[in-house]
């Protein structure tokens, strides 16, 4: 396992090791990371998207994390095009309400674009999808580091100092080590 102390030394020593593990899973790996990182925000804030946008986006949501789910879980590995499109098009049109700059916003848009790229993974087989995931996380960490704890994310010895980033950082690397070790049965 890495250190938190390989981490401190610089923030791109996060983005080198995770890189280099999601280029070491099988395709199957890679989908199971996908929808690990999917799930995880999926359960912070599928309740709070269903408040901000209503009902309508928070059903598709739902609908969308079930089939992505219910696809790797199978095996199948095969998608409904029409829920990726629909869902890509409300994303697009969510985007343009939402104000990035808010936590909550923020995390409503990361959970889209986490289901968002999962689809798209599983359709086009494109491993630079899959290394994204690990940066929305870190995206909504950023958001709430300068708007809630008022710290200027630009100094970055600051932000990766930041116990909120840290358990990220060894949370992300965890469960790449438990994916790239888990089989199918």
């Amino acid at each position: 396992m890495h250190t938190t102390r390989m981490i401190n030394n610089n923030i791109a020593e996060f983005g080198k090791l995770a890189f280099k593990a999601i280029k070491e899973l099988s395709f199957e790996q890679q989908c199971i990371y996908c929808a690990w990182c999917m799930d995880r925000l999926y359960a912070s804030y599928a309740l709070l998207m269903a408040e901000r946008l209503g009902l309508e986006m928070a059903t598709l949501t739902k609908a969308c994390h079930e089939q992505i789910t219910k696809t790797i879980k199978e095996r199948t590995f095969t998608v409904d095009k029409s829920y990726k499109e629909r869902h890509s098009l409300q994303r697009m049109d969510i985007h343009l309400e939402l104000n990035t700059l808010k936590v909550e916003d923020c995390a409503i848009l990361k959970l889209t674009e986490a289901i968002d790229n999962t689809f798209r993974f599983i359709v086009i087989k494109n491993t630079g999808l899959v290394m994204l995931m690990p940066l929305l996380s870190i995206e909504i960490i950023d958001t709430i580091l300068s708007n809630e704890f008022m710290i200027d994310t630009s100094d970055i010895d600051q932000i990766i100092s930041h116990k909120l980033l840290q358990k990220e950082f060894e949370a992300q690397l965890k469960q790449l080590k438990e994916v790239k070790e888990y089989r199918y049965k």
